[in-house]
């Protein structure tokens, strides 16, 4: 059943929600894709109150209406902002509780210092409210790209241990790989609530009449190192080689843009940051032959899917959400070296009609996650607990 904005405020008017998050996006400013999910789940609650990190002011304010935002006000000298995060964030909830009282608290698990989780359980402590655990992504699983993501990996896994009978439920967005990892930690099943956290608005994300370059690969997230960007641009290296007209587009930001534009710089690589709408991202992934994906891990990924929802083919390494969708009909799996990658994007050029037939699979295999209903689910499934 689809409700209107008023029928859905009718729900419970009478719940107020407290999220620590780790996506301090929408405290910079960015209407990132958190910024667009809240516009339609701020619709089933009174008040959504929301502590981010530091965005250099720590002023709160409020969007959606009933969405108030908290970035954290503390000193940067010395990163006290950081390093007392979660003394904030217990501080700013006892106020906000003061003000209404608050119903419950969802937290992102976030390695290797977990302040906002630490946080939501001393406040669910204190007000004697459930917590809600979220965990978004594993670092370093199933593959490792260095050191310090196997040791995020490790940090994450003992910390989970420890703690997991302090959460009232610990959410997974994925009912495969996340879950298996949790599981072998020891934890009970009977903890695990799987709530997906992938939203597709379809009229955006959709086949549209533009011309696909049938050389021209895209790719679209941060760059990290746990995406495994560099085998890729070795991958390309090698196309360009056999196909001198081969493209890549890359869309995203991160700490090593500058290290991908020097690589890229003699190659035919165009390095687009991140873009200002989702219609410029939807319209790149409807022009190109394939999106690449070759990350190590992932909670996601959310942009494989969008492509995917535009009958574009997906080369993914099958992590995250991945290794759920994809299967030989709708998507291209990947390894994560660059002669792996390179094979598979040959195919892509030599291949169209069995592109064709792959993006017209994938489009038909990301409805499940069109996203009004999608946020209902997501919101209904707490309102439940």
């Amino acid at each position: 059943m689809e409700y209107s904005s008023r029928e859905a405020q009718k729900i419970d008017m009478k719940k107020n929600i407290l999220m620590i998050s780790g996506d301090s996006g929408i405290a910079h400013g960015k209407h990132n894709i958190f910024f667009e999910m809240l516009k339609e789940f701020s619709k089933y609650f009174e008040n959504i109150d929301i502590i981010t990190g530091s965005n250099g002011i720590g002023k709160s304010f409020t969007i959606h209406g009933n969405v108030h935002i908290h970035p954290n006000n503390l000193s940067r000298v010395l990163r006290g902002d950081f390093f007392r995060h979660q003394e904030f964030a217990v501080n700013r909830a006892m106020k906000i509780n003061k003000k209404y009282k608050l119903d419950f608290v969802i937290s992102h698990v976030i390695p290797p210092f977990f302040p906002g989780t630490k946080a939501g359980i001393k406040i669910s402590s204190k007000l004697g409210i459930p917590h809600y655990a979220e965990v978004m992504h594993i670092p370093g699983y199933p593959k490792a790209s260095g050191g310090r993501e196997f040791l995020e990996k490790k940090i994450m896994g003992n910390f989970l241990k420890r703690n997991w009978q302090q959460f009232d439920k610990i959410r997974i967005i994925n009912s495969g790989e996340t879950k298996k990892f949790i599981l072998d930690l020891g934890v009970l099943e009977n903890k695990l609530i799987y709530i997906s956290a992938f939203y597709i608005n379809f009229e955006i994300f959709k086949a549209r009449k533009i011309k696909r370059n049938p050389a021209q690969f895209v790719y679209s997230g941060r760059f990290e190192t746990n995406k495994n960007i560099f085998a890729l641009l070795d991958a390309f290296k090698k196309i360009s080689a056999k196909f001198p007209d081969a493209k890549l587009k890359m869309i995203g930001d991160g700490t090593l843009l500058n290290k991908v534009k020097k690589i890229s710089k003699n190659l035919n690589v165009e390095v687009l940051g991140w873009l200002p709408e989702h219609e410029d991202l939807a319209k790149i992934y409807c022009e190109s032959a394939a999106l690449i994906m070759p990350s190590f891990s992932e909670g996601g990924p959310r942009v494989t899917l969008e492509a995917m929802a535009c009958e574009t083919p997906v080369l993914s390494t099958p992590v995250g959400i991945m290794k759920e969708v994809m299967n030989k009909n709708n998507s291209i799996e990947i390894g994560w070296t660059a002669e792996e990658i390179a094979e598979k994007m040959e195919i892509v050029i030599n291949e169209p009609e069995k592109m064709r037939e792959i993006g017209e699979a994938g489009a038909k295999s990301v409805q499940i996650f069109e996203f009004k209903k999608a946020i209902k689910n997501y919101a209904e499934t707490y309102l439940s607990l």
